[in-house]
């Protein structure tokens, strides 16, 4: 009699572990809706930044392969004041003195006196 009143106590105890279980499985389910919810959030979010960075490399292509056109059809880099001055090659202007850059030294000419400080200013 003592074990059939033992099991009787034991019955409703298992009852509520069970009931527990459902409990524990519902809200199982819940969160892996929501973490199912979050990661297709995250996954449209990643397509919109990854479309949105193909769409800056193909303009920024675009804006180079255009101005590189551009600079090739107006004379790709050669200088357009190029023909004011004359070249050292043109036998025309050889009585005009050729340009030099300001940092350049003057050609030696030898009917000039050696300077005793050559370099004082």
């Amino acid at each position: 009699m003592i074990s059939t009143l033992r099991c009787l106590m034991l019955l409703p105890m298992m009852w509520l572990f069970s009931c527990d279980e459902e409990k524990s499985t519902q809200e199982e389910a819940r969160i892996q809706r929501e973490v199912d919810q979050r990661v297709e959030a995250i996954r449209s979010e990643m397509k919109v930044t990854e479309n949105r960075w193909k769409t800056v490399r193909t303009v920024t292509f675009c804006l180079l392969a255009g101005g590189s056109l551009i600079w090739l059809f107006n004379g790709g880099g050669t200088d357009s004041g190029s023909g004011n001055y004359p070249s050292l090659s043109d036998g025309k202007n050889r009585d005009m003195p050729t340009r030099r850059r300001v940092i350049d030294r003057p050609y030696p000419d030898p009917d000039d006196e050696p300077d005793e400080y050559p370099y004082r200013r």
